[in-house]
C-alpha cells in the first residue's frame, strides 16, 4: 500500500499519476484561444474585439498573447491540485498539467495512473467557471502587456478627441449663419432634434424659434415640414391661415376639406397626440408658431402610425405603417417640393425646412430597411442636381441628452456652435469618426457623425442654485413621519369610458382589468416589502410621477428596511452620494442631472432616514441619475451581494428592468441579472423582482387612462392578475417591439396630484 500522503484510487489503491504533457508540435495556439476568453474581453470593456482587429494595435495584442508567453509566463503552472483554468485554454493546456514546483503539503505526484477517475469530466462547466473566474490566476507578464496595449489605445483615443476639440475651435461657426447658408443652397434643409417632453430644456427648439424668419427671408424657405401625422393637416391649415396669427387651437374633431367630420381612429388619435405635444412640449409649438408668423406653411409629413398608436395601440396597421414612416415622409416632402408656393403667381419653387427627429436624417450604412428620410431625399434630388443638407443636434439638458458622445462638449461650450463633418472637398474630418451613441443600439448601425453633414451643439444649462425645490423637499422630510397605509374598499370604479376603451381595449376588458386591480392591489409599502423578503434585489422603475408623496415613500422604505434591505443603488457618482449621506445637502451634480424631478432624491433621503446605505450604480461615471448601463448596474449590485446578509433596492428606468424579448436583444438589467450567479450563494442565481412605475398622465402609456381616478398609491402584483397583466405597456425608448405589463413583476402607480 502506498504512503498515506499519496492520493490513490479507492478501487485499487494505486497512486494517481498526473497526465503527461503533449509534445510541443501537438499544442494548439494558446494565444488565439485566450483571445476569446471572457476575462480578456472584459479587460477591453466597451472597446471590444473590433477595435483591436481593425487597428495597428492588433499586432501588439497578438504579441501580448502568443503561445510562448503562455508557456513561459506561468499560466500552465496554474493547473495544480484544486485549480482550474479558463475554458478556452483548457483543451490546449490540460496536457501540461504536471507542475514544476513542489506538490502541496501532505501530497505528492503518484507513480501509477488511476483506473477510475474521481471527476466525471475534466472540462469546466459554465457554473464552475462563473464561480471560479474572479480568483483564477493570470500571468503578471500578460497583465503588464495588456496594460501596455490599453495605454496605447488610450493615447490614440485622446489624440482623436484632442483633434475633435481643435476642429470645433478652428472651423466652428454660428448655427444661425450655418443654417442660413445651407438653406440658400439647398432645396431641403434637415434639422434633426433630440425629442424631449415634460419641461426638459431643449435648446435647439428655443434657438429654432428665433431663426425661422431668417430661413424664410434670406434662405427663401417656404414650408416647415414637421413630424406630425398627415391626418392633422386640416388643423394646421387653419393655423396657417389664421389672419390674427393666434396660437394653435386644437378642435374636438377634424373637419376635412370636403366639410365632413373625419371619424376615423387616425383622426381621434391624432388629436390626442397633438394635445399631448401642446401640453408636454410647448417649446415645439413655439417653433411652429415662429415659422407660421415668418410666412412659412406648416406641413404634416408623417404617416398616421403614431395617430393610430394614440387611438388604439393594438391596431393591426401600426407595424406596417411604422416600417414605412421614412419612405412616406420622403414622399410627402417631395410632394411639397414638386409644387410651387403659389401656382398662379410669380412665387419661386417651394423650399423645405424639415424639422424631424435626428435619426430620420442619418445615412443607413447600407441597410436598406433603415434608409432615412434624409438619405431617400438626397438620392432623389441628386438626379435634379439639387441639394439636401442635414444637421444633427446635441443639447446639453434633458433626460436623454447624455446618451450621445457629443454630450461631453456641452459643459465646455460658452455658446452654440455648428461644425461640419467634412471639408469642402467632401473628405471626412476628425469629428466624422466619432460614434453618435455612447453605447451601440441593437437593431441600428453604430452611426458615426459622418452620417450627417453637420452637427449643432448647445451648451449645458448652468448648475442650479442650491436653494432648489429638491433641497426644500429633503429638508422637510427630516421631520416627517411615514404615512399610514391601508387598502381602501376600492381603488377604481369598475367602469369603462371612451378614452379607456380607445387606448386599452373593449369595455369588458377594461372592466375586468379594473376588477383585478381592486382585488389584488395593495399599498406599495405592503407589496414591495413582501417582494423584498423573498428576493435579494428589488428593481424599481423611476417614472416622473408627481411630488407630494414623501410620507408614502418613507412608509415604503421603512417596510423595505424591515424586509432586509441594506443598500439603495442609484445612478449618481459615489463621491456625490457619500457627501449627501454625510451632509444631507443636494449639490449641483445631484440636481442638474434631473431637472424638475426630486423623487429620486426623496427616495435617497427616505433610505437614509431608515438606515439604508446609498451605493452608486454609475461605475463608469457617465449617468444622469435615472439609470446606468446594464453592466454597471449589475456589477454594482453583485459587489454589494458578496455580503450574504445584503439586499439591494435598485432605482433605474422602467426599460432597464424589463424581462422580455421586447428589450433590445436582452441588453437590459432586468433580463441579464436573473441569470447572474449569486456571489454569496454558490450554485444559485440572483433572486430579482422588478417594479414598473406608471404615471397617470403619461400619454405614451395606454393603461394610464385607467388610473386617472386613483386617489391613493397602489402596487399590483402581476402574477395575481390575468387580463391586466396582458395589457400593452407604454413605449420604452430601447425596446424593439411593444411589450405587455407582465414584462415586469409589479406595477406601481401614484396618483397625479396629492
Amino acid at each position: 500500500m502506498p504512503p498515506p500522503d499519496v492520493p490513490t484510487n479507492r478501487a485499487d489503491e494505486s497512486p494517481i499519476k498526473p497526465v503527461s504533457a503533449k509534445p510541443e508540435s501537438e499544442r494548439a495556439d494558446v494565444g488565439n484561444a485566450a483571445y476569446g476568453n471572457k476575462a480578456v474581453n472584459e479587460a477591453y470593456g466597451l472597446l471590444g474585439q473590433n477595435l483591436l482587429t481593425k487597428t495597428p494595435l492588433a499586432n501588439a495584442f497578438g504579441k501580448a498573447t502568443n503561445s510562448d508567453l503562455f508557456r513561459e509566463g506561468g499560466l500552465k503552472e496554474a493547473i495544480q491540485y484544486g485549480k482550474l483554468l479558463v475554458p478556452s485554454l483548457w483543451p490546449q493546456l490540460k496536457g501540461d498539467a504536471q507542475t514544476k514546483g513542489q506538490p502541496r503539503e501532505g501530497s505528492r505526484p503518484a507513480d501509477k495512473p488511476s483506473t477510475k477517475p474521481f471527476l466525471r469530466d475534466t472540462e469546466p462547466t459554465a457554473e464552475e467557471f462563473e464561480f471560479l473566474q474572479p480568483s483564477l490566476p493570470v500571468s503578471p507578464e500578460l497583465q503588464r502587456r495588456l496594460a501596455d496595449v490599453m495605454a496605447a489605445i488610450e493615447r490614440e483615443q485622446k489624440e482623436l478627441w484632442r483633434n475633435v476639440k481643435d476642429l470645433v475651435n478652428r472651423i466652428g461657426r454660428s448655427p444661425k449663419e450655418a443654417l442660413i447658408e445651407a438653406m440658400k443652397r439647398s432645396r431641403v434643409l434637415g434639422i434633426g432634434e433630440m425629442h424631449t417632453i415634460n419641461g426638459d430644456n431643449n435648446a435647439l427648439r428655443n434657438f429654432g424659434a428665433t431663426v425661422m424668419r431668417d430661413l424664410h427671408d434670406q434662405g427663401k424657405a417656404t414650408h416647415l415640414a414637421v413630424e406630425l401625422p398627415k391626418v392633422l393637416q386640416p388643423v394646421l391649415d387653419k393655423f396657417n391661415k389664421d389672419p390674427k396669427k393666434g396660437e394653435l387651437e386644437i378642435p374636438d374633431k377634424i373637419i376635412g376639406p370636403d366639410g365632413k367630420e373625419d371619424t376615423s381612429p387616425e383622426a381621434r388619435g391624432g388629436l390626442k397626440l397633438l394635445r399631448a405635444i401642446k401640453e408636454k412640449s410647448p417649446d415645439l409649438i413655439k417653433v411652429f408658431t415662429a415659422a407660421r408668423d415668418a410666412g412659412m406653411k406648416i406641413a404634416c409629413v408623417d404617416n398616421n402610425a403614431n395617430a393610430l398608436q394614440f387611438a388604439n395601440p393594438a391596431h393591426p396597421d401600426i407595424p406596417r405603417l411604422m416600417s414605412q414612416r421614412d419612405a412616406d415622409m420622403k414622399d410627402n416632402i417631395m410632394h411639397i417640393v414638386d409644387q410651387p408656393w403659389n401656382p398662379t403667381g410669380p412665387e419661386p419653387p417651394s423650399k423645405v425646412v424639415a424639422w424631424l427627429g435626428g435619426l430620420h436624417f442619418a445615412d443607413s450604412a447600407g441597410k436598406e430597411e433603415l434608409r432615412s428620410v434624409g438619405e431617400l431625399l438626397r438620392n432623389e434630388l441628386a438626379t435634379r442636381l439639387e441639394a439636401v443638407t442635414t444637421f444633427m443636434s446635441q443639447i446639453g439638458d434633458g433626460r436623454t441628452a447624455d446618451g450621445t458622445n457629443l454630450y461631453v462638449l456641452t459643459s465646455q461650450l460658452n455658446r452654440p456652435v455648428s461644425v461640419p463633418t467634412r471639408d469642402r472637398e467632401g473628405h471626412q474630418n476628425a469629428l466624422s469618426q466619432i460614434h453618435l451613441f455612447r453605447q451601440p443600439q441593437p437593431g441600428f448601425p453604430n452611426y458615426n457623425l459622418s452620417s450627417f453633414d453637420n452637427v449643432l451643439v448647445f451648451p449645458r444649462t448652468p448648475a442650479v442654485p442650491q436653494d432648489t425645490s429638491a433641497q426644500i423637499a429633503i429638508d422637510k422630510m427630516t421631520n416627517m413621519k411615514p404615512a399610514p397605509e391601508s387598502k381602501p374598499a376600492s381603488y377604481l370604479p369598475e367602469t369603462a369610458d371612451d378614452s379607456e376603451t380607445a387606448r386599452v381595449g373593449n369595455q369588458e376588458k377594461v372592466k375586468e382589468a379594473k376588477r383585478e386591480i381592486n382585488a389584488s392591489g395593495q399599498p406599495p409599502s405592503h407589496v414591495l416589502s413582501e417582494a423584498m423578503k423573498n428576493n435579494r434585489v428589488l428593481g424599481i422603475g423611476m417614472g416622473f410621477y408627481e411630488e407630494g408623496y414623501e410620507q408614502h415613500v418613507l412608509a415604503t422604505m421603512q417596510k423595505l428596511k424591515e424586509a432586509g434591505a441594506t443598500h439603495l443603488a442609484v445612478a449618481f457618482k459615489q463621491e456625490a452620494l457619500d457627501e449627501f449621506m454625510k451632509t444631507g445637502k443636494v449639490d449641483a451634480s445631484l440636481v442638474t442631472a434631473m431637472p424638475g424631478n426630486v423623487m429620486i432624491l426623496v427616495n435617497m433621503q427616505a433610505a437614509l432616514q431608515n438606515g439604508i446605505k446609498l451605493v452608486s450604480s454609475d461605475l463608469s461615471g457617465h449617468s444622469d441619475g435615472f439609470s446606468s448601463s446594464s453592466k454597471d448596474e449589475i456589477e454594482a449590485v453583485k459587489t454589494v451581494l458578496k455580503d450574504k446578509n445584503a439586499k439591494v433596492i435598485l432605482l433605474t428606468t422602467n426599460s432597464q428592468l424589463a424581462n422580455s424579448e421586447s428589450a433590445n436583444d436582452g441588453l437590459v438589467t432586468g433580463q441579464l441579472i436573473r441569470n447572474e450567479p449569486d456571489p454569496a450563494n454558490p450554485g444559485q442565481k440572483i433572486k430579482f423582482v422588478s417594479v414598473k412605475d406608471v404615471k397617470t398622465d403619461d400619454v405614451l402609456e395606454p393603461v394610464s387612462s385607467m388610473f386617472r381616478g386613483l386617489k391613493e398609491p397602489i402596487a399590483i402584483p402581476l402574477r395575481q392578475t390575468k387580463e391586466f397583466a396582458k395589457l400593452k405597456a407604454g413605449y420604452e425608448f430601447n425596446f424593439k417591439k411593444p411589450a405587455t405589463l407582465d414584462t415586469w413583476d409589479i406595477v406601481m402607480v401614484y396618483p397625479q396630484h396629492k
